[in-house]
């Protein structure tokens, strides 16, 4: 089903581009982005009947500004967003990005000629429609989507999404997202790459071109 709805997400942009060029957002978000990124790799080797680890370690990290525009709902309860995003002490802008997004199972589909960074993508699975239904949550107030993974190798990954207080206004969301990769490589004798990151992304929408205008002062009559 999710091979399917992929199929169909890329049909979907293919379809919409010609269409859609000169047409105007029913809803432009922006955002502030962090992104911070920590790893480690490793190889395993033997000399001298000794096993050791060969690894190296890196980061890497940037800010700026992500602006969405919401394009239109389609009829499977996808939504189609243009993604820009300027990074900051950066120029140009980086090229915009035109995707697909499902709230209830947390698939982002891009056009892969220009594909999305890894903030635009933290992004935009919360954007999706239905992102949050009650009617889904456990008894520990928590949710488990599972989306398309892209990349090759075996690869897993984990989403879990809890609510501190279903009741509260706003909603305060923890989402814990694992992924879980092991590559192989064929040499004269078997050895296998490991690898570790911790990814931080950090999102503050400041501005939404739906946001009610806030209190309009009134003059004083003194």
């Amino acid at each position: 089903m999710r091979h399917l709805r992929t199929i169909l997400g890329l049909t979907l942009l293919a379809a919409l581009a010609p269409a859609m060029a000169g047409a105007d957002p029913l809803r432009t978000l922006v955002y502030r982005f962090s992104y911070d990124a920590h790893g480690f790799g490793g190889t395993p080797s033997m000399g001298g009947g000794v096993v050791s680890e060969n690894g190296t370690s890196g980061s890497a990290g940037r800010t700026g500004k992500i602006t969405v525009d919401v394009i239109s709902a389609t009829p499977d309860g996808g939504l189609v967003v243009d993604v820009g995003e300027d990074i900051d002490r950066r120029y140009p802008p980086l090229q915009r990005v035109r995707c697909a997004v499902y709230g209830q199972t947390l698939d982002v589909v891009c056009d892969q000629n220009v594909g999305e960074t890894i903030e635009e993508h933290a992004l935009l699975f919360f954007l999706g429609r239905d992102f949050y239904d009650p009617s889904r949550l456990d008894a520990q107030g928590s949710w488990h989507p599972a989306p398309r993974v892209h990349g090759s190798g075996d690869v897993s990954v984990k989403n879990t999404l809890t609510v501190a207080d279903p009741s509260a206004t706003p909603l305060t969301i923890a989402v814990k997202r694992e992924e879980v990769s092991r590559g192989f490589q064929a040499t004269s004798t078997a050895s296998s790459a490991r690898g570790q990151s911790d990814r931080n992304v950090t999102l503050e929408l400041i501005s939404d071109s739906m946001a009610s205008p806030g209190p309009v002062a009134s003059p004083n009559p003194h």
